[in-house]
């Protein structure tokens, strides 16, 4: 036990200062956490909880006030060209919406009508697009659409979109 007496215990070892660093990180910290905290109650009381949508997308059949509707259910077409510029556009079309069968024959050729847009402006470049060649793009694609219908003829095509992204 003697030996245990006379044994003097190390002193303790002084701890280093804690650098600047570490108080800036956590106030930054503690910042970031209040700024999204105030931002989520915001939202929250102020826009209400989020709502799942649907993508936007056109109607099947925007009414014109007579018989006579527009189609205009293709939706936005993205496609690429002969030289690798972008082309999105919308089409839309009348028909007649008392010729059911005609109707229900354009619901279903929806994506010929997308592979045919898509074929027609994959063999063109940007040079055989631009404003002066509407009327003859608008010709070509009303010529391939009423290739592939039986039932009735489209007889008229627009463009509600029409961008070419070089």
């Amino acid at each position: 036990m003697a030996t245990i007496a006379m044994m003097k215990q190390a002193p303790p070892v002084p701890r280093p200062p804690v650098p600047l660093v570490y108080p800036i990180l956590l106030s930054v910290l503690a910042a970031l956490a209040l700024v999204i905290a105030g931002g989520t109650v915001y939202a929250l009381v102020f826009r209400g909880p989020a709502v799942n949508s649907p993508p936007e997308t056109f109607p099947a059949a925007v009414s014109t006030g007579t018989g006579a509707r527009t189609f205009a259910s293709l939706g936005q077409i993205r496609t690429l060209t002969q030289d690798a510029s972008t082309v999105i556009l919308s089409i839309a079309f009348p028909y007649d919406a008392g010729d059911r069968a005609f109707t229900e024959e354009l619901s279903a050729r929806i994506e010929d009508f997308r592979a045919l847009s898509v074929e027609y402006f994959a063999a063109c470049s940007v040079a055989g697009l631009g404003p002066g060649s509407e009327g003859t793009i608008k010709q070509e694609l009303l010529e391939r659409f009423n290739a592939v219908l039986r039932l009735g003829q489209i007889e008229a095509l627009y463009f509600s979109d029409y961008m070419i992204i070089e």
